[in-house]
């Protein structure tokens, strides 16, 4: 694999591993402050903000694709006008939603969502709160975009690891100084302001040449085109992963939600570290597909798909087998009791989901977004009606279920379509090469472990000592067996290379 995508891709998870790691640890501290009522309100206002960034028709996508491809073409012009075009779209996008948020507060606060009453006055006040926030995370989007686009994830990285850690820090602060939820509020906001400014003088240093110049109705078209058809799939991902919170949340009460978003949150964000390690890929594909060089490109596209799959079948292992003490010993035994089914059932969605993540950011960055977005509505539509019925007869529980069902069919339905059609590579090489090795491996181990697993909670230390020695014989299967063995030689050669060079310096 290419080092400059090795290395984005390093930087771009980096940018998220420690700040998760953080969100973790301070979570249970979050939650038994604010209780799980109002935890569960500061992530029903969290999702109520992030419904309006429907209001953005994905012009982030159309700036990656065609700021990589210019840069990679030399034309300097064109690139201004790609990132002027951004800025004029972006600071429209975010002054809309932050007005209409906050004078939409109270309506939407009280009249659609099962809200205590001692509580609704604050879930008011931290939306309108929250409404600030959404205007700067716009701007942020698009200064995410620009190194990202040009291929300097490092920047994006390092300001998302300063975030990363200030907010669950200042979180745990403010809530020990006795501010509660609309402290919390305030810090992100806060920290919006601060990753816009610091993000700014990044870019700048980046294309300190770049002047704002007037967008043509050309490049205007362009771009719009291309963001147009990619809207589908972000307001379809906006629309599924909200909706099902605001649904468990009208159906359930926001107590039932907190027992769901806790593990939903914790597979989510742990998934999410390899979707980032795979996002490096969209502006790449842009670039060798400008450049045609699809001999790179397809190199890239197996070998990522099949590690990232792999990495990810890490975390699934752990929650399968030890999910309900990994709840237990984290948030608790009610915790535990209420969410370990529901994380099992989460972070297999997850896994299933990833399967299409390689696939569809290469669709894209050739040029194909109205497939992914076509896919990705018919996604949310048959997510959110098999989501409101497991609801209403399971609980979350039922909702966790109907997560599962909705992915199987939505990832295997993409995996079919896009081979052979937009991303001109093999389907079947890429189930037998990519997901095979791992699938049937996966579900050996995790039958035989349920087959002599103890009956009753293991202790701390055995659930540590043996899914460690699970953990340690699965990376021995991925280095013999996953690992290609071009990639594996490079890996021992490095490694020698290094200890050589140690053992000369020490003398």
């Amino acid at each position: 694999m290419p080092s400059r995508v090795l290395k984005n891709s390093i930087a771009n998870v980096l940018g998220s591993f420690a700040p998760s790691v953080l969100q973790i640890v301070t979570l249970p501290f979050i939650v038994r402050t604010l209780g799980e009522a109002q935890y569960g309100v500061y992530t029903m206002v969290m999702a109520i903000v992030g419904y309006f960034v429907f209001l953005d028709p994905n012009f982030g996508a159309g700036i990656v694709k065609y700021l990589a491809e210019f840069e990679s073409l030399g034309k300097k012009r064109e690139v201004g006008e790609v990132i002027s075009l951004g800025l004029l779209a972006y600071f429209g996008i975010g002054t809309s939603g932050a007005v209409l948020i906050f004078f939409l507060a109270e309506s939407v606060v009280t009249g659609l969502f099962s809200v205590p009453p001692e509580l609704e006055a604050s879930a008011v006040t931290a939306t309108r709160i929250a409404a600030a926030g959404f205007f700067f995370s716009q701007l942020q989007v698009l200064l995410k975009n620009i190194p990202q686009a040009l291929g300097h994830y490092p920047i994006t990285a390092g300001v998302e690891v300063l975030e990363g850690i200030l907010m669950p820090s200042l979180s745990v602060l403010v809530l020990w100084l006795g501010y509660g939820l609309l402290g919390i509020v305030v810090v992100r906001v806060v920290l919006n302001v601060m990753n816009v400014t610091l993000l700014a003088v990044a870019v700048r240093r980046l294309l300190p040449d770049v002047k704002f110049v007037r967008p043509s109705g050309g490049m205007a078209k362009r771009v719009g085109s291309f963001s147009g058809f990619a809207y589908f799939a972000t307001l379809a991902a906006v629309v599924y992963y909200q909706a099902d919170k605001l649904i468990i949340s009208a159906m359930a009460g926001v107590v039932a939600l907190a027992y769901y978003v806790v593990p939903f949150n914790l597979a989510s964000r742990v998934m999410g570290l390899s979707f980032r390690m795979a996002s490096v890929i969209y502006p790449e594909a842009s670039r060798l597909g400008a450049l045609n060089q699809l001999g790179t490109l397809k190199e890239i596209y197996y070998s990522a798909a099949r590690y990232i799959f792999f990495i990810n079948s890490y975390f699934l292992i752990a929650v399968v087998l030890f999910g309900y003490e990994i709840l237990y010993y984290w948030m608790g035994p009610e915790f535990a009791e209420q969410g370990a089914l529901v994380m099992v059932f989460i972070v297999t969605a997850c896994l299933v989901d990833s399967m299409t993540n390689i696939p569809a950011l290469v669709n894209d960055g050739l040029g194909h977004p109205k497939v992914t977005g076509m896919f990705s509505l018919g996604r949310a539509v048959l997510g959110l009606a098999l989501i409101a019925v497991g609801t209403k007869l399971y609980g979350i529980q039922g909702a966790a279920v109907a997560h599962l069902a909705t992915f199987l069919v939505y990832s295997l339905s993409v995996l079919v379509f896009v081979h052979g059609r937009t991303v001109p590579f093999s389907f079947g090489e890429m189930m037998k090469g990519a997901f095979g090795p791992v699938i049937v491996p996966v579900a050996v181990l995790c039958s035989v472990f349920w087959a002599v697993k103890p009956e009753g909670l293991l202790s701390l230390g055995a659930s540590l000592a043996l899914g460690s020695a699970i953990l340690a014989l699965w990376t021995v299967y991925g280095a013999a067996f996953i690992l290609k063995p071009s990639h594996r030689a490079a890996l021992v050669t490095q490694f020698l290379a290094k200890v050589k060079g140690q053992r000369q310096t020490s003398s």
